[in-house]
């Protein structure tokens, strides 16, 4: 008896508690976001697809965004896609919502052998740099997408290859 009212005794507080700290305007200490990537659904046109485990990582320090790509097993007809041109590059676009708008970032990115040159893909943004303004500190920064957009000037140039998400098996 005494067990079960000091268990609803701390379920009380922490109900009461948790309500006081969101009305006192404290934001979870979030610092990174991190997700598999897949196909796109529905299917966007690339010819490009993804035959491996890739991701996306996004994280926040003191004074910067850092944004980290890493794909795998990129092929085109079976056949590990190496593209690396200067006058239509790959792109990785991330959108995030954040200062009551939503703001995309765009990098370009090559690809050799079907992956990212992982010491090429970690892009680093000044939060004082960021579209639409620089972000408060303990403001939220919410991701809204993150898609990979086929360069080069075949037929599934400017179409998203890759998005957040999960494979069902």
């Amino acid at each position: 008896m005494h067990r079960s009212l000091l268990s609803m005794a701390a379920l009380a507080l922490s109900l009461a508690v948790a309500p006081a700290a969101l009305a006192a305007g404290v934001t979870p200490p979030a610092t990174k976001w991190q997700s598999s990537l897949t196909e796109p659904t529905p299917a966007t046109g690339s010819d490009w697809t993804l035959t491996k485990a890739s991701q996306a990582q996004i994280s926040v320090s003191t004074g910067s965004v850092t944004i980290k790509l890493k794909l795998n097993g990129v092929t085109e007809g079976g056949v590990p896609v190496t593209s690396n041109d200067p006058m239509s590059p790959n792109k990785l676009q991330v959108d995030l919502r954040y200062n009551g708008g939503l703001h995309t970032l765009s990098f370009d990115f090559d690809l050799v052998g079907g992956k990212t040159d992982n010491s090429q893909t970690k892009f680093v943004t000044s939060i004082s740099a960021l579209p639409g303004g620089a972000v408060s500190p303990d403001a939220s920064i919410v991701v809204q997408t993150v898609r990979c957009i086929q360069g080069g000037n075949g037929p599934g140039a400017g179409l998203s290859f890759c998005a957040p998400g999960l494979t069902a098996k």
